[in-house]
Formats: structure tokens, sequence, C-alpha cells
């Protein structure tokens, strides 16, 4: 694995533990609803990024709210 794939999936699950440490373990209903809230914040960056001189910057801070509210949907698995 390349150096900066290591360092997003260690920044999104620092994120994820980041999110249950203020929230704690939510139910998975709460969790979708949290994952599309998320995608529609990053839809809103990436259109804001393409019509609106919006920052570039804040669509990966959105992927990454996207990803780690995924992986804490993924974590109920286990």
């Amino acid at each position: 694995m390349d150096d900066n794939r290591k360092k997003q999936l260690d920044r999104i699950s620092t994120r994820a533990s980041i999110n249950v440490n203020k929230w704690g373990h939510q139910p998975l209903a709460t969790l979708g609803l949290v994952a599309a809230e998320e995608m529609g914040e990053l839809c809103q960056a990436i259109l804001q990024w393409e019509h609106e001189n919006g920052n570039k910057n804040r669509i990966f801070e959105e992927a990454r709210d996207l990803a780690a509210a995924c992986l804490q949907i993924l974590n109920h698995e286990s």
C-alpha cells in the first residue's frame, strides 16, 4: 500500500474513532442517515467547486467524513 493511501485510511479511521468518542456507538439506522447527510455535503462541495469557485479541499474533507460514517457502519459487522 502506498504512503498516501495509508495516510488517507488512517485519517478516516481516526475520524470514525472521534465520532464514536463524541456520539457513542450509534444504531445502524442513525449511521445510515449520517452517511446520507455526508453524501449530500460531498455533492454540494463538488457542485460548489465546479460552478461557484468553491474550495476543492472541502471535497476531500467531505469524502473523508462520508468514509468515516461508512466505516462506522462496517464496524457493526464485527
